[in-house]
Order: C-alpha cells, then structure tokens, then sequence
C-alpha cells in the first residue's frame, strides 16, 4: 500500500482536454477546407474602410491561432491553467469561421448580397466607451449592413446578446439593419421565439455551419 500512487486529477483532466482540442479540430477541418477556395478567401478581403479590420483566411489564421494555443498549452502546464485557454484561442477563429460562413454556405441565405464584411470599433457617445463588434458586412446599398456577433461557449445565447447587438449596431448610420448571432453551443427557447417574429434576425448555430 505504501507503494501506491493516487491518480493525479489533473493529469487526467490535461488528457480529457487534449482529446476534446483534437475532436473539435477534425469538426472544424473540414469545414475550413472552403477557406482554400480562392473565390471564397479573396471576397473575404475586398475594400475596407480604416474602421474595418478586413477579413483574412479562416485556414491560416486557424494554423496560427492553433500554433499559439499549442504553445500556451505547452507554457500554461507548469501553472495549471490549460481549462481556460481554449476558449479564449478559439474565439478568433470561431468569428473568421462564422465570416467565412458569411462569403461561402450562408451567402444565399443573406438578405442581400455583401462585398465586404470586417471587424468594426469605435466609441460609445452615450457610455464614452469603446464597442466592438466582431462582423459588419455592407453591399451595395450603402443604406444597409449585417450585424454579427460570434459567441464561442458552452452556454446558449440569449437574449442579453442579441440586445447588446442590436444596441451596438445603432452605432452606425446604416437606416436598414439586420442581425447575425453565431453560437458555438445554440440558443435559449426566449431567443429563438424572438428570431421566430423578427425576421431581420437569424440565428446560426456551430453545429449547422
């Protein structure tokens, strides 16, 4: 007895993790291989104004992000912080993956066609704070924008979200709007009765992307 060694909960637990990061990696892989369509990557970087943070490759930036959240792994066993990086690496890359959306399977399902979507930022007259908002795609109609907001955690989306959104998109002078939540785990019951009467709202779940 005295030779017996107690498992070690969070050896455990870093090889549960390891399993859970490779599994989602494969999910995401073979949706990602769009991102290799040139026609795909190349709208996803069309003009953008200098409050836009322009579209890139969803692939390259899920090798960098990957790379960075390998070595944070690699860096973060000493202190055993490994449960809370992945969220925080996978929330780049889920709203390149929910913009690629935008320019490749959710392009017919938008209210009009887009030519350029980025990350908007700026400051709050109201609350002098800065907003963000992770996706803004404008067309033709300089009169008209898609809002999106991209949520990568285990809890629905609810309604607190899709306020904050709406909120934000007041921000910018488009007269028509409409808005995109993105979700890695879906939606409250509350939310999905409110996209069911707004039909300048859509929900995208990960699991449909």
């Amino acid at each position: 007895m005295d030779d017996f060694l107690p498992i070690d909960r969070f050896a455990w637990n870093s090889r549960v993790l390891w399993i859970a990061v490779h599994v989602t990696f494969w999910h995401l892989h073979g949706f990602l291989a769009v991102c290799d369509d040139p026609v795909v990557t190349l709208c996803g970087e069309g003009p953008v104004s200098p409050m836009w943070d322009g579209a890139g490759s969803g692939r390259q930036r899920m090798r960098a992000e990957w790379f960075d959240f390998g070595e944070g792994i690699r860096r973060s066993f000493a202190c055993r912080r490994v449960p809370y990086l992945l969220p925080r690496f996978m929330g780049p890359v889920f709203e390149d993956i929910s913009r690629q959306w935008l320019w490749g399977k959710g392009y017919a399902q938008l209210p009009f066609p887009i030519l350029q979507s980025g990350r908007w930022w700026g400051s709050n007259p109201r609350t002098r704070q800065q907003e963000e908002i992770d996706i803004v795609a404008a067309g033709e109609d300089s009169a008209s924008a898609i809002f999106c907001e991209c949520t990568w955690r285990n809890e629905p989306v609810g309604e607190t979200e899709y306020r904050t959104l709406q909120q934000r998109s007041q921000l910018l002078p488009y007269p028509d709007k409409w808005l995109i939540l993105f979700s890695k785990a879906g939606f409250t019951d509350n939310l999905r009765q409110f996209a069911e009467q707004d039909d300048r709202l859509m929900l995208v779940a990960f699991e449909d992307m």
